[in-house]
C-alpha cells in the first residue's frame, strides 16, 4: 500500500467506531478519499481502524452527520512528538542550553602549561603565545595551525632551540628545549681547533690552548690551529682550546636571471570564508559567497572540534583567500646583472655564520643567451674557520 510510506512523519491515529454497523462509517471515510487500514473487529458494534492524523478533520465532520461514538487509541508518529515537545517548552529549552553550554565549554581553552624551560623563557614564551592568540579562554576553533605557531615561536623568541604545542582537550602543553651557551653544558673535554676549510688566516681570538699558526699564514682544510696540548706531549696537560680564527675564505657562485620575468605577488587584500566539514560533505556557514579564481590563493586552516573530552567527527574549517596579482618585468642587461649579483650575495649570507663579513666580489665572466644574463661570481669572505676536534687519549 503505497500511501502507508512515510507514516512516521504524517503521523498516524488508530480509532474506535461504536455504532450499529460501524462499517458504514468506514465506507464514508474511504468516499472521502481517506485512507483507512488495519481494520479489527473488537466486538459486535465496535470497529478498530487506523488513519493518518491529517485526516481527523473530515472524521470530526462525518461523525456530526451519523450516529456514531469514535475514540482515539493510539497516537503516533512526528506530529505527536513534536505536540508532546511544545508542551514542554521550558524543559526543552533548558536542554539546548544545557547542551549549547557544554559544546561552548568543550571548546574554549582552560589552561596553557609552559614545561622545559626557566621561568624566564617561560614568562618570554607566554608573552608572545598571547600575541599569537594562544591564551586561556579562547575559542580553539579561532586559533591557527598550530604548526606555523610553533615555527614561528623559535623565530620569535630567542635562545629557543626546539618547541612543541600539544592539544589535550581543553589543556594546550607548550614544551620547550633551551639553547646552551658554548654547548656550556657540555663536559669540558680537551680539544683542539682545527681549520673548516682552506683559507689565509686574517685574525686570531685565542682564549685557551695554544696557537699553531699566524696571520697571514694560508691553511688548508683540517689544520691544526690551536692546540689543547700544552707542554710537551708526555708530562703536558690537555685543555679545551677555545677561541675564533678569522681567514679569508674564497666562493665561486653561478646565477641566472632572466631578462622578462613574472611574478606573482599578494595585494593585501583578503576575505574569509567558515564552514564545517562531516565525514566527506562540507557545510558553508559563512563567506560562501566570496568570488574565487585564478587570482586568489587560498590558505585552508582545519580544528577538530569536541564535546567534552571526546572528538566529534566535525572540523570547523577556516578559509582565508588572498588576492594575487601577476606583474611582468622588464629587465635592462644592466638591472638584470644588479639583481643576479644581489640574488648571489643574499644567498652566501644565509649560509654563513652571522659574524662572517663579505669583503670582495668579482665577476668573473657574463654571458646573454635565450633571454637570460648568466653570471659566474667570485666572493672574498672573512668567517671563523675554528672548528672543534676532540684529542685522544693516545694523544
Amino acid at each position: 500500500m503505497r500511501f502507508k510510506q512515510g507514516m512516521f512523519f504524517q503521523g498516524t491515529i488508530t480509532i474506535l467506531v461504536k455504532g450499529k454497523r460501524p462499517e458504514l462509517f468506514l465506507n464514508q471515510l474511504m468516499k472521502e478519499n481517506v485512507p483507512v487500514w488495519d481494520i479489527k473487529t473488537k466486538g459486535e458494534h465496535i470497529l478498530e481502524a487506523t488513519i493518518f492524523f491529517k485526516h481527523l478533520s473530515v472524521v470530526r465532520k462525518l461523525r456530526r452527520k451519523h450516529h456514531f461514538s469514535i475514540s482515539f487509541k493510539h497516537k503516533n508518529g512526528l506530529p505527536f512528538i513534536l505536540g508532546a515537545l511544545r508542551l514542554n517548552k521550558p524543559f526543552i529549552v533548558g536542554v539546548m542550553v544545557s547542551l549549547f553550554v557544554l559544546f561552548l565549554v568543550s571548546n574554549i581553552v582552560w589552561q596553557v602549561k609552559i614545561i622545559g624551560v626557566t621561568p624566564e623563557m617561560e614568562y618570554k614564551m607566554k608573552n608572545q603565545l598571547k600575541e599569537y592568540g594562544l591564551q586561556e579562554g579562547v575559542l580553539k576553533i579561532s586559533l591557527g595551525s598550530l604548526e606555523k605557531m610553533e615555527r614561528n615561536m623559535l623565530k620569535d623568541v630567542d635562545g629557543l632551540l626546539w618547541v612543541g604545542i600539544k592539544e589535550q582537550g581543553t589543556t594546550y602543553i607548550v614544551q620547550g628545549v633551551e639553547q646552551k651557551e658554548a654547548e656550556r653544558r657540555e663536559s669540558d673535554r680537551p680539544q683542539h681547533l682545527v681549520a673548516a676549510k682552506k683559507g689565509t688566516i686574517l685574525q686570531m681570538l685565542v682564549e685557551a690552548g695554544k696557537p699553531e699558526v699566524q696571520v697571514n699564514q694560508y691553511v688548508e682544510k683540517g689544520d691544526l690551529l690551536v692546540s689543547g696540548l700544552i707542554g710537551d706531549e708526555e708530562s703536558g696537560k690537555k685543555v679545551q682550546a677555545k677561541g675564533k680564527v678569522y681567514a679569508e675564505t674564497w666562493y665561486r657562485s653561478e646565477t641566472s636571471i632572466p631578462l622578462k620575468a613574472e611574478y606573482v605577488t599578494l595585494t593585501g587584500n583578503k576575505e574569509h570564508q567558515y564552514g564545517l566539514e562531516i565525514g566527506q560533505m562540507s557545510i558553508p556557514i559563512w563567506g560562501f559567497f566570496v568570488k574565487s579564481g585564478q587570482n586568489i590563493y587560498k590558505q585552508v586552516e582545519k580544528q577538530p572540534v569536541y564535546f567534552l573530552k571526546w572528538e566529534l567527527p566535525v572540523t570547523f574549517v577556516r578559509t582565508t583567500l588572498f588576492e594575487k596579482e601577476k606583474t611582468v618585468v622588464d629587465r635592462s642587461e644592466k638591472e638584470a646583472i644588479v639583481t643576479g649579483v644581489d640574488q648571489a650575495r643574499n644567498e652566501l649570507l644565509r649560509r654563513l655564520h652571522h659574524d662572517s663579513k663579505i669583503l670582495e666580489e668579482k665577476i668573473l665572466r657574463k654571458t646573454v643567451e635565450n633571454g637570460k644574463v648568466k653570471l659566474i661570481l667570485f666572493f672574498k669572505v672573512k668567517e671563523n674557520i675554528a672548528k672543534p676536534q676532540p684529542i685522544n687519549q693516545g694523544e
